[in-house]
This record gives C-alpha cells, sequence and structure tokens, in this order.
C-alpha cells in the first residue's frame, strides 16, 4: 500500500499572519463598550481621560505610563480611565526599541533610533491634578512623532463618543 502525504505550503499560510495580526489589532478597537462619562470620581483623586482619536483614521498601539509605570496600551478610537493622586502627576509612553533619541542611541538611517532599554516618554506632559476635576489627554500624531496633550472637554467629549473604553493595567483605576 503506498500513501501519499501533502504538505501544505507553509510559507504561504505566514503571509497571512500579518494581515491578521494588524486586522485584530485594528478590531480591537471595537471591543469595548462605548464612551460612558465617569459619574462619580472617588473622594480624593482627580479624573484623567487618555484617548486617541487619529486624524486620518491610520495609528499605530500606544504603550502609556503614569509618573513612570505602565498604565495600558492604547489603539487607534479607544480611551482608558485614571483617577490620579492630586499634585503633580506626568503622563507619557514607554518605549522599547524604535523610539525619540536618548543618550544610549544608535543611528538606523531615516531618523529612526534603537536603544537598548525600555524607557520613559523623554518629552512627557506634566498634569497638575485637582481633586474632583476631570482632565481629558489626547494623544496627538503617530510613530516617533507622537505626543499627548491636554484638551478642551467641550472637544474632548465630542471626540470621546468614536472610543471605546480599555482597562488600565495598575492598581490606580
Amino acid at each position: 500500500m503506498n500513501v501519499k502525504f501533502e504538505c501544505l505550503d507553509m510559507k504561504a499560510n505566514y503571509l497571512y499572519l500579518p494581515v491578521l495580526l494588524i486586522i485584530s489589532l485594528f478590531c480591537a478597537g471595537c471591543l469595548g463598550p462605548k464612551f460612558e462619562s465617569v459619574s462619580t470620581i472617588p473622594q480624593g483623586h482627580g479624573l484623567v481621560y487618555i484617548y486617541c482619536v487619529p486624524a486620518n483614521g491610520i495609528a499605530v498601539g500606544h504603550r502609556l505610563m503614569h509618573n513612570n509605570a505602565k498604565i495600558g496600551l492604547l489603539l487607534p478610537f479607544q480611551y482608558l480611565v485614571q483617577y490620579p493622586i492630586p499634585g503633580a502627576n506626568t503622563y507619557g509612553f514607554w518605549f522599547n526599541s524604535l523610539d525619540r533619541s536618548s543618550d544610549d542611541e544608535t543611528f538606523l538611517g531615516l531618523g529612526y533610533m534603537i536603544h537598548g532599554n525600555k524607557r520613559p516618554d523623554p518629552e512627557p506632559i506634566d498634569l497638575t491634578v485637582k481633586p474632583g476635576k476631570p482632565y481629558y489627554l489626547k494623544v496627538i500624531g503617530q510613530g516617533l512623532g507622537s505626543s499627548i496633550g491636554q484638551v478642551d472637554e467641550s472637544i474632548a467629549l465630542h471626540e470621546l463618543q468614536q472610543c471605546r473604553k480599555v482597562e488600565t493595567i495598575d492598581a490606580n483605576k
């Protein structure tokens, strides 16, 4: 008896992997609940909404930090809520390989730098939080040109209607 096994072309199957990854990352922004305004702020805390509404509809995920601690990954059309302690608070990105310049950089060309260590954003936004007051921070730009900026409440509430909530990864929610 002669049995012949056909082998699937695995190289062709691996070509679909990047496409599936991009689709799943884009759809991840569609899975959370639509924007809901926080009705009660915990006593002695402020309220910070951080969101991403790309101007051209295209953006990459952003690893966010608060006071040099990771708080989550924000994809296009997503937002997260945080209840920081009043006073000085810093918000920025958490980089790990290709990012803005630092002291330990290696130039790769086309404006890209490579860094061996994970490190906080060299250009974070400082926010002085008051108890019971809401603040709105928007991820602006994409890639190496990304930044976080404070937005007026009327603009932010309009833009947040396009976003879905994601959870933070720290206990300070």
